[in-house]
């Protein structure tokens, strides 16, 4: 699960990203756009792109709304996949001591850093 939301997390940035590129007209992560504007150094592409970076943006927001649900679960999720790295006071109080005595126990911590690499 907690590989899941890493790679959906990792497409929405990547998602803000290209739309900051495509606004500025940079097309580093962009190869067709970059082939197009060294073929066209004299067109004018300004509203190509912002048709292309509103996709983009829409694309970002339809994704988030769809996905909404793991946003609010996320401190779940990083408790379950790096307890060692989660501060116990952000976690339910419900928890906390039991996190706390996971943290501190170093043979646990070992056996986590051994199964995690």
């Amino acid at each position: 699960m907690s590989h899941l939301y890493a790679h959906m997390k990792a497409f929405c940035v990547k998602l803000g990203l290209f739309e900051t590129k495509l606004r500025s007209f940079n097309a580093a992560h962009f190869p067709a756009l970059s082939e197009i504007k060294s073929a066209f150094p004299k067109a004018d592409l300004s509203a190509k792109k912002e048709k292309y970076a509103s996709v983009i943006t829409s694309l970002l927001t339809e994704f988030n709304q769809h996905f909404q649900d793991f946003s609010v679960i996320e401190k779940q999720i990083k408790l379950f996949s790096t307890p060692f790295l989660v501060d116990a006071e952000e976690v339910e109080e419900s928890m906390q001591l039991e996190l706390i005595e996971m943290q501190c126990d170093d043979s646990l911590k070992s056996q986590h850093q051994l199964l995690s690499s």
